[in-house]
C-alpha cells in the first residue's frame, strides 16, 4: 500500500474514532443541523445535543426517548476531525509526507 494511502486511512480512522468518542459529551453551545448551525450561550430546553465540533446526536429530553443521529453533522464532523488528524500527523511526522527520493538503478555487469 502506498504511504499516502496509509496516512489517509490512518487519518480517516482517527477522525472517525474521535467523532464517536465526542458523542459522549453534551454540546450546549452549538445546535441545529448542517448548514443551519447556531451558536448559542444558553442550551435549548427539551432537546439534548451530543458531539463536538458539530452535534450529531439529538435526543428529546423525556424518559426513554430515542436518540436521533443527524447524518449531515456526523459526516461533517468526521471530515473536520480527519483534517485535524492529517494536520497533526504532518506536524509530528513530516518525513513521512516528503516525496521519496528516486534511487538510481545499479547496473549489473
Amino acid at each position: 500500500m502506498c504511504l499516502n494511502k496509509k496516512i489517509a486511512l490512518k487519518s480517516l480512522l482517527l477522525g472517525l474514532a474521535i467523532t464517536l468518542v465526542t458523542g459522549v459529551f453534551v454540546n450546549t453551545n452549538v445546535i441545529g443541523e448542517f448548514p443551519d448551525i447556531e451558536i448559542t450561550t444558553e442550551p435549548w430546553v427539551g432537546v439534548s445535543y451530543r458531539g463536538y465540533i458539530l452535534p450529531w446526536i439529538r435526543q428529546v429530553v423525556y424518559p426513554e426517548a430515542p436518540q436521533e443521529i443527524v447524518l449531515a453533522n456526523l459526516i461533517m464532523d468526521v471530515v473536520v476531525w480527519t483534517l485535524i488528524a492529517v494536520a497533526v500527523m504532518f506536524l509530528l511526522f513530516p518525513k513521512k509526507f516528503a516525496k521519496p527520493k528516486k534511487r538510481k538503478a545499479k547496473r549489473r555487469k
